[in-house]
């Protein structure tokens, strides 16, 4: 974000230079967009490369006159309200989640930030290459008022209704949505105007499509190093491991899990199975289970002590127990009852599901002797 924001600055001041000529604002915004391409043209894979560039759009929008021209203060304050309000339909997209309350955060932290925060760092790293205490003073100052802005801001954001937080609506939706608050935010006298609200409607009604009866989504998220899959029946949903835990502070559960499942609009997971005990496929599973309502937790054999990791109360999984999701046969194929299997590995759950469509199998992480004793038993 930082190498593609130096780019757009030099491209955005340098067209005029090359071209020789005074470029309009948005001829300018034109070049810097060429060059970002020409630079990096995988970029526009990237959900910052269009909230940037879309909120410079609006920005020029306002400042160029096509809402009017009231005194600075009111437009700025406009322009904060006109981000907000036309990048929500990108973040839903991208994020599945919008804030509410960002206008307000954005009144308070954007002065505060420019014109009390930049300015005492800039002095404090100024003032270290003279005095190294003297800075290290200032750029302490600097911390503090950074302090004292988080105060209102989590307040903001702990409201009851900061965010909406609603499933991926379809990328068509989003362009007319965009469109629709360029829109209303143009002239009164601009024939369609009046159509902008409706515009919006697509956005909002959208809701995630479910398998037919017999019928199965499975979804195998990127988890890196581990494993995680969704699988969806027609009213029912299901998570077959949560992938790695990579630090105290972050998992793949909260990184991709969460996200994914907020994308599709699963509020509540009827069952979660933890296939084996081992990082990869349980490290993401206690974000999950903070995170929303689990009907069922099944987990393969291990340590009983990494199992009371776990805060949900669970069950071992056995070979022969099955269940019936809108005529979507579950089985568990592996571990026996009496099993006598040293490695972990080989203790895992193995999942097979039956579809109009045909059958998954889900092996965890089961190694050739396991392999071998499963083929004999089907």
């Amino acid at each position: 974000p930082t190498q593609r924001a130096f780019i757009m600055l030099l491209a955005f001041f340098g067209g005029s230079v090359l071209l020789r000529k005074r470029l309009a604002s948005f001829d300018n915004l034109f070049f810097a967009l060429v060059v970002v391409l020409l630079v990096d043209p995988f970029v526009v894979m990237s959900a910052g490369f269009w909230l940037s560039f879309i909120a410079v759009v609006v920005i020029l929008f306002v400042f160029s006159g096509h809402v009017g021209k009231p005194v600075l203060w009111r437009q700025w304050g406009f322009v904060q309200i006109a981000i907000t309000f036309i990048l929500i339909p990108v973040t839903v997209y991208f994020f599945q989640i919008a804030s509410l309350v960002s206008p307000v955060a954005n009144v308070i932290a954007v002065p505060w930030v420019s014109f009390v925060v930049v300015p005492l760092v800039l002095i404090g790293v100024l003032l270290s290459t003279l005095n190294e205490s003297l800075g290290a003073m200032v750029l302490w100052l600097a911390d503090q008022t950074i302090q004292l802005l988080w105060v209102p801001l989590v307040w903001l954001a702990e409201l009851p209704y900061a965010q909406w937080l609603p499933t991926q609506p379809p990328l068509w939706a989003v362009i007319l949505a965009v469109s629709g608050g360029f829109l209303l935010l143009s002239p009164r006298a601009l024939p369609g105007r009046l159509a902008a609200p409706f515009m919006f409607l697509p956005l909002l009604l959208s809701r995630p499509v479910s398998p037919d009866h017999g019928g199965v989504h499975f979804h195998l998220l990127d988890v890196g190093q581990g494993l995680s899959a969704v699988v969806r029946t027609q009213s029912h949903a299901m998570l077959f491991d949560a992938g790695p835990r990579f630090s105290a502070h972050f998992d793949a559960g909260q990184a991709v899990v969460i996200p994914f499942l907020r994308a599709k609009g699963i509020g509540t997971l009827d069952a979660v199975i933890i296939s084996h005990l081992d990082n990869d496929h349980l490290g993401g599973a206690e974000a999950v289970l903070q995170s929303m309502p689990v009907k069922k937790l099944i987990i393969g054999y291990g340590d009983e002590e990494e199992a009371q990791l776990l805060s949900t109360p669970h069950v071992r999984c056995q070979r022969g127990q099955s269940w019936e999701w809108d005529g979507v046969t579950f089985e568990f194929l592996h571990p026996p009852v009496n099993h006598q299997y040293d490695r972990r590995n080989n203790r895992s759950c193995v999942l097979k599901i039956d579809s109009d469509a045909g059958s998954i199998l889900l092996t965890g992480d089961i190694e050739r002797r396991a392999e071998q004793a499963l083929l004999k038993d089907m």
